[in-house]
């Protein structure tokens, strides 16, 4: 009896901390700061593909671009639904704007869907929809000025970690705002018509 009650006084304990690393872990994975960080990456991975769409050395095909879009979006949706939203009302608050985020890139996602099959013919079509549905300036502009609100409360939670992460991700907005303003709608249309002529 004495050499169980032994061995557990020696199991208890390492049980027990590893209860608390796994429950550390598990709200790691939940704090706004991850949240923020996990956005970083599906916009990072959203603007490639943008990126790779509108460039006439890229010699992808119209369909794998839709079909690697939308499998991009599907993951971060699955990240999305893992992410509880209840806690503290940053949480809450960071996962609204990548919920935005979200929805925002299936509008774009949407968009190139529906002409999926057409000829190049339908280039200028497609833009004007997509600029209707989804403009990547505009969108990261509103993205900016969510995180800029809640870099504010973070301040006044003094979350130095969110704090950090999001200075991080709004120098990357401003960048990629400034780079996408530079394309001209002559160029991004002869990039279409590319983009639509590869199947």
């Amino acid at each position: 009896m004495k050499k169980y009650t032994l061995k557990l006084k020696v199991i208890m304990p390492l049980i027990a901390l590893l209860t608390i690393g796994l429950s550390n872990s598990l709200c790691g994975a939940n704090s706004p700061a991850n949240t923020i960080k996990q956005l970083g990456s599906f916009i990072y991975k959203m603007e490639q593909q943008l990126n790779n769409f509108f460039d006439q050395s890229n010699n992808g095909s119209y369909e794998s671009f839709t079909i690697t879009m939308g499998s991009i979006l599907n993951d971060f949706n699955v990240t999305l639904s893992r992410t509880k939203t209840r806690g503290n009302a940053l949480q809450q608050e960071a996962h609204a704007i990548a919920h935005y985020a979200h929805n925002q890139f299936g509008n774009a996602c949407n968009v190139f869907k529906q002409y999926r099959g057409k000829g190049k013919g339908s280039a200028m079509s497609l833009l004007t929809t997509l600029q209707k549905q989804f403009k990547f300036e505009t969108a990261l502009g509103q993205m900016k000025s969510k995180l800029q609100a809640l870099l504010n409360k973070a301040k006044e939670k003094e979350d130095t970690q969110l704090m950090s992460t999001i200075n991080r991700f709004i120098d990357f907005i401003d960048k990629k705002r400034i780079a996408w303003s530079r394309r001209n709608r002559i160029s991004l249309v002869v990039a279409t018509q590319y983009r639509m002529d590869i199947r």
